[in-house]
């Protein structure tokens, strides 16, 4: 069982763990390493959690795997998430295929095929590391070939301008061709939008069709969905139990850890400390989630005794203080960005990571982040079917 906070019997806290990352889309480890954090905090831990750099795309897959399999082995609930879509918008597969798109996953795996180019043989000579507990743990199977998420979003504008006789497709930007925006696809016989849903919901957030250039998401977003097929392929093989939200329902079962997409600029914002609607109470307005949230197994599940043997050893970051949490602002306990040159504000790596964390464990806190996992108010039918196959930013409504 995992210790929640009751109130009226009712168990307000879901989780135990919240764990975020703020990525990368660097190309070379070196980079990566200098701004990928990763960010662990604990029910009721202290308002300063201190984020960790130094880490690969890689190596946060293994993290993270490490992180579900000891937590599932101890009864410990986690949600967890990374700072990059998860899906792409509607209508790209069919564009660039001809055939039909039936879930989400069938996304994940299309992409991370192109992308994986070359793959080392998973029986290859193993690299081995120990992780915290001692164990010897195998890592990773090591690219032979980084991904070129430019080379992938070129072929695919290719076979769409092919497809609907179009100048290009709809990726772009720096260091890339088309180096503008084009985008006449509204007018196509497929009408392909260039947002997802839940970006209509938040002026200023970009397009994953955007390749580069200030605030864009595309070229992380690209290599994390192939990372993400990775995780959830290995989480399966381990038996870890992982609910992924919203496209596996938008009330994650009490039983299964849960995946989510952030967006630490939101989290950062002092006006989101409440959703919306109205904050629930006990025997009032409460998700399934919530009232159901009684236990989350402790046991090790079937199979995941091979997590020991197949789930590489996290490594070794480097540790680097967060920032001060914003002052008038108890509610998000988000982290003041840090003052650069001429007293302006500087956002970091380690504290987006680390304002995720903290937003998360106090909406859990106060009993509201299951109105923030509830579907939200106002979606058509049609924007329903898109979200199962694009995905949601946690903290838009």
């Amino acid at each position: 069982m995992f210790s929640g906070k009751e109130e009226g019997g009712v168990r307000l806290r879901q989780f135990d763990i919240y764990a975020f990352a703020d990525y990368s889309g660097a190309a070379s480890e070196r980079e990566q390493r200098k701004h990928i954090a990763w960010c662990v905090g604990r029910a009721g831990g202290e308002a300063e959690e201190p984020a960790t750099t130094s880490y690969t795309r890689e190596e946060l897959v293994v993290a993270t795997l490490l992180l579900l399999g000891k937590a599932t082995a101890a009864g410990e609930r986690v949600i967890f998430g990374f700072d990059h879509n998860y899906g792409l918008p509607d209508g790209l597969y069919e564009a660039a295929t001809g055939a039909s798109l039936q879930d989400w996953r069938q996304q994940l795996a299309w992409l991370a095929e192109g992308l994986m180019k070359s793959r080392a043989a998973a029986h290859r000579a193993a690299q081995h590391g120990k992780d915290d507990g001692g164990r010897t743990v195998q890592l990773l199977p090591s690219m032979e070939e980084e991904p070129r998420p430019r080379e992938w979003a070129a072929r695919v504008n290719a076979m769409i301008a092919e497809r609907l006789g179009t100048e290009t497709g709809p990726f772009w930007g720096p260091h890339f061709t088309p180096s503008r925006r084009l985008f006449p696809f509204a007018d196509t016989p497929l009408r392909l939008p260039e947002r997802r849903v839940t970006e209509t919901r938040r002026p200023g957030m970009k397009s994953a069709y955007q390749l580069g250039g200030a605030g864009s998401v595309g070229l992380q977003s690209l290599f994390g969905m192939a990372r993400l097929h990775e995780l959830l392929r290995r989480c399966n093989a381990a038996g870890i139990p992982l609910h992924c939200w919203p496209f596996d329902g938008w009330t994650p079962p009490p039983d299964k850890h849960v995946m989510v997409e952030v967006y630490p600029t939101i989290y950062l914002a002092p006006t989101l400390s409440a959703p919306p609607a109205a904050t629930p109470t006990a025997g009032a307005g409460f998700t399934a989630a919530v009232t159901g949230a009684g236990t989350f197994a402790a046991r090790a599940p079937s199979g995941a005794g091979a997590l020991a043997g197949a789930a590489p050893a996290a490594p070794t970051p480097t540790a680097r203080p967060n920032a001060t949490p914003t002052a008038g602002d108890v509610t998000t306990a988000a982290a003041a960005p840090a003052l650069g040159p001429a007293g302006r504000q500087r956002r970091t790596d380690a504290g987006d990571a680390a304002a995720c964390v903290r937003w998360a464990r106090e909406q859990d806190r106060l009993g509201r982040l299951g109105v923030w996992l509830a579907e939200p108010p106002g979606l058509t039918p049609e924007q329903r079917r898109r979200v199962a196959l694009e995905g949601w930013v946690l903290g838009v409504r």
